[in-house]
């Protein structure tokens, strides 16, 4: 509950531009890594095997 109180709190209200950009800005670039991912997942998944083991 706390997060989601925090998370509103960066849009609402708008903060002066350009720190009203920050949150879409930031949700953008995760939606790019994301869908870069899912890509690598689906195309090379011994390279995220690979990433698998170097973090273990």
């Amino acid at each position: 509950m706390a997060m989601i109180v925090a998370i509103v709190a960066t849009v609402y209200p708008a903060p002066p531009p350009p720190a009203s950009y920050i949150p879409y800005v930031f949700i953008g670039l995760l939606a790019l890594g994301v869908s870069r991912f899912m890509y690598l997942r689906a195309r090379q998944p011994q390279l995220v095997r690979d990433i698998e083991a170097d973090l273990a």
